[in-house]
C-alpha cells in the first residue's frame, strides 16, 4: 500500500507481560488538563472559568480504516472546581488518530456537566497526535467562537502497576506503516542482552523478537513479519514495540495495514 501514516511515538509504559483485559487502555488525565468557559476570540469578554481538571476515562481500540485507528471513548469521569464546589463530568465518544500525508487526530465526546444534559464538544480534524498513544486534544462545545466551553485533554496512559523507568527512549521501526514486514533499529552502547517484544494496545505481549540473545557494540535491527508467537498473522492497527538492552528501554508504535489470516 502506498498510504503513508507517520509513526506515532509511544512514550507511556504500556508493556506488561501480564495478559490484560481487551476491554481498553486506562488513560490519566495531566495536570495540563484544563477547562474554561467564556468568551474565545472573536469576541472579547472574560472567562467566567478556568481551572484544572482532574480525572480518568478508557480508550477502546474498534476498528483501523487504512487511514485512521479508530477508538470508543468511555467510563469519563473528570472533576474540577467552580469556586467551593466541585463539578463532576461523565460521558462517552470517540476518539481517532492517523493520516495520509501528516498525523491527524479528532476527539468528540458527549459530556454531562454536574448532572446536565450531554453536550458534544469536538476537536474537529485538527493537526495532531503525533505522540500517540499520549493524547493532546482540545474539545470545545460550540467550535470555539465566541462564548463557548472547553476541556483541554492532557492525558497519556495509567497502565497498573507499570511505571517509566530512567534512560526510556522512542524507538523507530521503517517502514512504517508496514504490510508485510518492518525492520527496528537500534544501537547498542556495548555487548549485551537483548529482551523485545511487540504487544497489543491491551499491553498484553503478541510476539517475542529478542529472548536474551548477546548483540554486539553498535547498530543492530530487529524484524517484525507481522505474526504472532505461534505463526498467525496480526491485524491490522496499533502495535508497540518495547527493546531492553545495556540498562535502557527503547519504546514506538507500529502501524500494521491489511488484515491477519
Amino acid at each position: 500500500m502506498s498510504r503513508s501514516m507517520i509513526l506515532v511515538l509511544a512514550a507511556a509504559a504500556l508493556f506488561s507481560d501480564a495478559n490484560a483485559a481487551p476491554s481498553g487502555l486506562p488513560y490519566q488525565l495531566d495536570s495540563e488538563a484544563a477547562f474554561e468557559t467564556g468568551c474565545f476570540p472573536p469576541c472579547e469578554c472574560p472567562l467566567l472559568i478556568q481551572g484544572p481538571v482532574k480525572g480518568t476515562f478508557v480508550l477502546v481500540p474498534t476498528n483501523f480504516d487504512g487511514l485512521y485507528q479508530h477508538y470508543d471513548v468511555v467510563d469519563v469521569d473528570w472533576r474540577y472546581a467552580n469556586g467551593d464546589a466541585h463539578v463532576r463530568v461523565t460521558g462517552r465518544g470517540r476518539y481517532k488518530v492517523g493520516g495520509e500525508v501528516a498525523v491527524q487526530q479528532q476527539m468528540t465526546l458527549d459530556l454531562a456537566v454536574d448532572g446536565g444534559p450531554p453536550g458534544t464538544y469536538d476537536s474537529g480534524l485538527v493537526a495532531g497526535g503525533g505522540q500517540f498513544p499520549r493524547i493532546d486534544v482540545d474539545i470545545a462545545l460550540h467550535g470555539f467562537f465566541c462564548h463557548d466551553s472547553a476541556f483541554h485533554v492532557r492525558a497519556g496512559p495509567s497502565t497498573a502497576g507499570v511505571e517509566d523507568t530512567p534512560g526510556t527512549a522512542p524507538l523507530r521501526a521503517r517502514p512504517n506503516p508496514f504490510e508485510l514486514r518492518t525492520e527496528i533499529d537500534f544501537a547498542m552502547p556495548e555487548t549485551g542482552s537483548v529482551f523485545a517484544a511487540v504487544h497489543e494496545l491491551s499491553g498484553r505481549r503478541i510476539r517475542t523478537l529478542a529472548a536474551g540473545e548477546r548483540y554486539d557494540a553498535g547498530a543492530q535491527r530487529l524484524s517484525w513479519d507481522g505474526t504472532r508467537d505461534g505463526g498467525g498473522q496480526a491485524g491490522g492497527g496499533i502495535y508497540f514495540v518495547v527493546v531492553r538492552a545495556a540498562g535502557r528501554e527503547l519504546r514506538g508504535a507500529v502501524v500494521k495495514v491489511g488484515r491477519g489470516r
